[in-house]
């Protein structure tokens, strides 16, 4: 009996060690775990860490291009709009071979020239070798399950896909905001997300005249004026406006409020700095056309592998700046200057 209780201990000891060698859940699967501990076929090439089950499925490679559209957009003659497109290629990999090697080619018309003088795309560690043409990048590669295989820039883009134009003027405690976004011709017009967000910090607000052309207005929160404007634009003019007149109210404590205005001017200078923040989802589809070819995936261990690609295009602190205010001194201020400001 004592014999078996320390065979027991030591099979929980052991498998502890492997499931969390570290101090944290690396590997939760049972299953998984006792191959790691026990591993079978011996005699046979030594599997890897990060695929210690022998792949006998059809081998299979979803290559996944996430691309983020970030712009400020100050609607003034004297400060230039600011924008920058950047996106991430990930792998996920089911394939045979203890070491295989698996080669894509990454297509981005018209913004590889960067990438050939040495910039504009930077690889993990796990590409072993890249090769540039005019408009490819040809990238080899371990398999590296869901990690980032490359992140890319694209300077040349300059022209946001969704122009806007954002007033808001207050007055006493009834704000009149004017939103009216247009699609740019050439953008695909279907998309799994597009609001507006515009956030009153610290307020109530309440909707006392609702209207716009496409779509419906809502308050989020309390504080944060929404509008859905559903999946497309207005097909044949392709631009969407919001016309609608808010009551504020600013809390002093938990079971009192105020109202904004009259005498007290900080409730005015705290909307002169306001934006208006565009939110939208793209599936299938990448504003700076940036694609990988299905029939130029090839994986070294295996002649017939199922190929995927998807991508998607989604908006990273995308705003429209109130025309109504000031604008920051951001006069000739290059790009990567603004990142700041565009974050906050």
């Amino acid at each position: 009996m004592t014999s078996l209780n320390t065979a027991l201990t030591m099979q929980v000891h052991q498998f502890v060690n492997t499931c969390m060698s570290f101090g944290r859940v690396t590997c939760s699967n049972p299953f998984l775990v006792s191959q790691l501990i026990n591993p079978s076929g011996k005699g046979k090439a030594k599997q890897p860490l990060w695929n210690p089950v022998p792949h006998k499925a059809k081998s299979q490679v979803i290559i996944h291009i996430k691309e983020e559209v970030r712009c400020m957009q100050f609607n003034h003659n004297e400060v230039r709009d600011a924008m920058d497109v950047y996106g991430s290629v990930t792998c996920k990999s089911e394939v045979e071979g203890t070491a295989p090697e698996i080669c894509i080619t990454l297509i981005q018309p018209g913004g590889n020239d960067q990438n050939i003088n040495g910039g504009g795309l930077t690889v993990s560690s796990a590409v072993s070798s890249i090769e540039y043409t005019a408009t490819t990048s040809r990238l080899r590669f371990r398999p590296c399950n869901n990690q980032p295989l490359c992140h890319y820039t694209l300077p040349h883009l300059t022209k946001p896909p969704i122009y806007g134009e954002f007033k808001l003027r207050l007055n006493k405690s009834l704000v009149t905001v004017y939103l009216q976004l247009q699609l740019q011709a050439g953008i695909r017009n279907h998309f799994q997300q597009l609001e507006a967000h515009i956030p009153f910090y610290g307020l109530q607000v309440s909707i006392v005249k609702p209207s716009s052309s496409v779509g419906s207005v809502s308050v989020q929160s309390g504080s944060t004026l929404v509008w859905n404007v559903g999946s497309k634009f207005p097909t044949k003019l392709l631009n969407a406006t919001l016309s609608t007149v808010c009551k504020l109210r600013r809390k002093i404590d938990s079971s009192a409020e105020q109202e904004v205005g009259g005498k007290d001017m900080n409730g005015w200078e705290q909307f002169t700095s306001s934006c208006a923040l565009v939110l939208f989802k793209m599936a299938d589809y990448t504003y700076s056309g940036t694609r990988v070819d299905p029939q130029s995936i090839m994986v070294s261990s295996a002649p017939k592998v199922r190929c995927t690609v998807t991508t998607e295009c989604v908006s990273s602190q995308y705003k429209i700046w109130n025309s109504e205010a000031e604008v920051p001194s951001v006069t000739d201020m290059p790009v990567q200057d603004l990142q700041k400001l565009l974050i906050e």
